[in-house]
């Protein structure tokens, strides 16, 4: 992984996508798949796009505790103007999901991890837990 000025740059990752493209070589005909390409800060523009992804991930939830889950309430416009979201976009610059994470005390809180269902099972989640752990240990948190 490198460091840009704009966020954390993810190479490929997993074992799914990777074989994927080993087997798209094979056979052209298999749809690409979009991968991970960069983590970074959230901007003003982003806002829609992370309030569609918490709806989408976070709707099948409603029935099981009767109300919207708090990511589907969240005051996303004021935690990106806190500088606490990063985002997750493909080799397209498309958003595929986002994380909400801050310092608390002498510790990393992961807030919210989101991912689109269309990018579901490709390891972006997983991406943006490491890039909150990664961020954590860069500041010397546990």
């Amino acid at each position: 992984m490198r460091s840009s000025e704009r966020g954390l740059l993810i190479g490929k990752s997993g074992v799914s996508t990777s074989a994927l493209s080993v087997c798209q070589s094979m056979d052209p005909r298999l749809p690409r798949v979009k991968e991970t390409r960069m983590i970074r800060p959230g901007e003003t523009k982003d806002e829609p796009a992370i309030r569609h992804c918490a709806e989408q991930a976070y709707a099948r939830y409603i029935p099981e505790i009767g109300r919207k889950p708090a990511p589907m309430t969240a005051d996303y416009a004021a935690q990106i103007a806190a500088g606490i979201v990063y985002v997750a976009t493909d080799e397209d610059a498309g958003f595929q999901g986002f994380v909400v994470f801050y310092a608390q005390d002498d510790s990393v809180l992961l807030e919210n991890v989101a991912v689109l269902p269309s990018a579901a099972g490709r390891g972006v989640g997983k991406s943006l837990i490491s890039f909150c752990e990664n961020a954590g240990r860069q500041l010397g948190m546990r």
